[in-house]
């Protein structure tokens, strides 16, 4: 019994060894990944501190992306209001919270984290309840449209994980978020300004005859919701239907607070006291160094369709400073904004914009065009209703 006792020993004592030495072998191999962490909480008393007593908030969407605002992770916080983001490589990132239904931010929604090789960062995000009134926010429901006919049927499942932006007139990012579970999202706490929004579905993600770039005035009260069909990848078809209805947008079932999405809205249609206008651009590249700079572009052609029916509502030309501007539009209506190509350049952001225009507001979408690569006139993919518009 003392030799199989010693026996014994011996061998759990080379076990511990082994394991001491494999330690710190793997601590090193993993130290210089990073990780983001957090909770978001309910801020009763709105002063952007976690108090004593404050409840954290589950079930509240968190995503991780790059400095460029490209989706790389998402998850939900859990019963305690945590979430946590590990095994990052050093760099700069993104997070951004997606404020929970009824709900408004009183801390900053999109933070910018840097992490060195090894750091923890914690990023904490608060919400306070939302009071009756005026708020500002895009919402809607992203869906699979198998039947490519702009309808959400009941056997179409939701699209979770579509991520989308939301920019300033600049271009600047101001907010990220995803689609959740079930193909609904929102961007509260946005300031009463115009915004464009541009969704941006992975290349495994089906395709959308709808625009994916959509420009926005929140200085209404009430915000637009934009709902989005994506097709399959390939052999898309459209459905028409006998109505005259196109684009198929009339019956999009109303979103999670029971406001109609302005492509496909039953409300009766504002006085025709919208208007959409902007500015059409070319960028060159600044003579001794990197900088684009831009001058306008006159007599570019810009048509502008009613998303419902696929007709034209008027056509018009850009000015000797590139400007266009449609008005006497009918509100609570979405439209769409084609720019014809321009022969060697091609589209910062996109040649095709969706419009979601409220009540007496002033939707602005500037278009920037940059030089294409060796010349090359850019052949946006579009819809042949679309396609027939700019012949």
């Amino acid at each position: 019994m003392h030799a199989l006792g010693s026996t014994i020993y011996r061998l759990v004592a080379t076990l511990c060894l082994v394991v001491l030495l494999a330690s710190p072998g793997d601590a090193t191999y993993h130290a210089d990944l990073a990780e983001i962490y957090g909770y978001v909480w309910h801020d009763v008393n709105e002063n952007s501190l976690w108090d004593a007593g404050e409840p954290a908030l589950g079930s509240v969407l968190i995503v991780l992306t790059d400095h460029a605002g490209v989706l790389l992770r998402l998850t939900y916080t859990d019963s305690q209001g945590a979430y946590r983001f590990s095994g990052l490589a050093a760099g700069d990132y993104f997070v951004s919270e997606s404020d929970p239904e009824g709900f408004s931010s009183t801390t900053a929604n999109l933070v910018a984290v840097h992490l060195s090789e090894g750091t923890v960062a914690n990023q904490n995000f608060g919400d306070t309840r939302l009071l009756p009134g005026c708020w500002h926010a895009v919402d809607g429901r992203i869906w699979h449209d198998v039947n490519a006919n702009g309808q959400r049927e009941e056997t179409e499942e939701a699209l979770p994980g579509v991520p989308l932006r939301v920019l300033d007139p600049d271009y600047r990012l101001m907010a990220v978020t995803a689609s959740n579970l079930y193909g609904f999202y929102t961007v509260q706490g946005l300031l009463p300004e115009r915004y464009y929004v541009v969704f941006d579905p992975p290349a495994h993600m089906p395709r959308s005859i709808m625009p994916l770039h959509w420009g926005v005035d929140l200085r209404g009260c009430i915000p637009p919701v934009i709902d989005l069909g994506l097709q399959p990848s390939s052999g898309i078809t459209r459905s028409h239907s006998s109505s005259g209805d196109t684009l198929g947008l009339r019956n999009i079932p109303m979103n999670r607070w029971g406001r109609p999405s302005l492509s496909g809205t039953q409300l009766t249609e504002g006085e025709g006291n919208s208007t959409v206008s902007g500015i059409v651009w070319l960028l060159e590249p600044a003579t001794g160094g990197p900088a684009a700079s831009r001058k306008a572009a006159p007599g570019v052609r810009l048509t502008l369709k009613d998303a419902r029916s696929g007709q034209i509502v008027a056509e018009q030309r850009s000015d000797s400073q590139g400007r266009y501007r449609f008005d006497a539009l009918a509100g609570w209506r979405a439209y769409y904004l084609i720019q014809e190509t321009i022969e060697g350049y091609e589209p910062v952001l996109s040649a095709y914009w969706g419009v979601a225009v409220t009540d007496e507001c002033e939707v602005i979408i500037h278009l920037e065009n940059r030089p294409a690569p060796g010349g090359k006139i850019y052949h946006l993919y579009l819809p042949h209703a679309i396609k027939e518009a700019q012949k």
